[in-house]
């Protein structure tokens, strides 16, 4: 709620608020609202009608088998796929290497 003074709603109160107290009142529910600090009074919030933008996720498509043939074609790879995994670790990995878009798989492939 915002930090605007307002007035108690309880005729007997009628005291100004500036912080409402938030409060729980378990004998009706377990929601908490906000409540003048001195009366414990519900206090309703003035409803004004606030429309998020809807985010929508974009569509992700799991490659297929096709789609992966297609893409090792593709490749202009010099080694083979899995060659960053079976190559020496001492040794430099190739600038053509870190360029390439399958440089983790090509890590991560096991070969015999």
């Amino acid at each position: 709620m915002e930090n605007k003074e307002i007035v108690c709603p309880n005729e007997a109160c009628k005291k100004p608020i500036t912080k409402p107290l938030s409060t729980i009142n378990l004998q009706e529910s377990k929601e908490p609202y906000d409540a003048c600090p001195n009366c414990l009074t519900k206090i309703e919030k003035p409803k004004t009608q606030t429309t998020e933008p809807k985010i929508e996720a974009p569509e992700i498509k799991q490659p297929t088998e096709q789609t992966k043939q297609e893409q090792q074609e593709n490749t202009s790879c010099k080694h083979f796929k899995g060659y960053l995994n079976k190559r020496d670790k001492t040794q430099e990995i190739p600038q053509e290497c870190i360029l390439c878009p399958d440089n983790i798989d090509c890590m991560l492939q096991k070969t015999n």
